[in-house]
């Protein structure tokens, strides 16, 4: 079980996401970095002690610094501070260590990278705006068909979805969209609530090969 905060990898596509709270977090690809829900956590693995190797970057103030310090702590990374200050201005990751500092590090060893604080009220689940671009949506039209995928960009006018089992990506009109998950979403649901049942992995093998899992279905060589 993951200690929050930590950050986690993708196994699907490769999204690296920092987590702060159950299904909570912030993808980490860019400087300004913004927390969202929903995210499916049982795709990700644990990668923090790899992240934040040989890394620096700023610190905002005394509870930034205090997240890093915990997000590191989870991992069992130790600090050079036992008590931190808002005099500090940056950190780096050396040799399994975690350094706060008063002055920036430049070093060609260390890579920049943000760690976003998360905001101290988290966002109820009816104040965000759906849908949004990565979604899973059913897209329904007047005539009664019935897609599924996921979606690429939406505007006043149209969306643009990748459809499931379609090579390329697709352009709606004024077709309604409602909320759906990923077959990969739903699987991996499906196997984390058969493990859950006390079962062991030998047996999900069985189920697998028996077509007990939902969503899966077994395909002998």
């Amino acid at each position: 079980m993951n200690k929050y905060p930590y950050i986690g990898e993708s196994r699907n596509n490769g999204t690296i996401v920092l987590f702060s709270s159950e299904s909570y977090g912030a993808q980490l690809w860019r400087e300004s970095a913004n927390y969202q829900d929903g995210w499916n956590e049982s795709l990700f693995k644990n990668i923090t002690a790899e992240y934040l190797t040989n890394t620096y970057g700023k610190v905002e103030n005394k509870e930034h610094a205090e997240f890093i310090k915990l997000l590191a702590g989870n991992e069992g990374i130790n600090c050079n501070y036992m008590v931190v200050s808002d005099e500090i201005k940056y950190f780096y990751f050396s040799g399994g260590v975690l350094f706060f500092t008063f002055s920036s590090v430049y070093d060609e060893r260390f890579k920049l990278i943000t760690i976003p604080l998360p905001p101290k009220e988290k966002p109820m689940e009816s104040q965000k705006e759906w849908p949004q671009v990565g979604d899973y949506v059913i897209c329904k039209s007047k005539a009664d068909n019935i897609r599924k995928g996921e979606l690429l960009a939406l505007t006043k006018e149209y969306a643009i979805v990748k459809y499931d089992g379609f090579e390329h990506s697709l352009h709606l009109g004024a077709w309604e969209l409602e909320k759906s998950t990923s077959t990969e979403e739903e699987l991996s649901k499906s196997i984390l609530k058969f493990l859950e049942s006390g079962k062991t992995y030998d047996r999900l093998a069985k189920a697998i090969i028996n077509g007990e899992i939902e969503g899966l279905e077994y395909k002998p060589q």
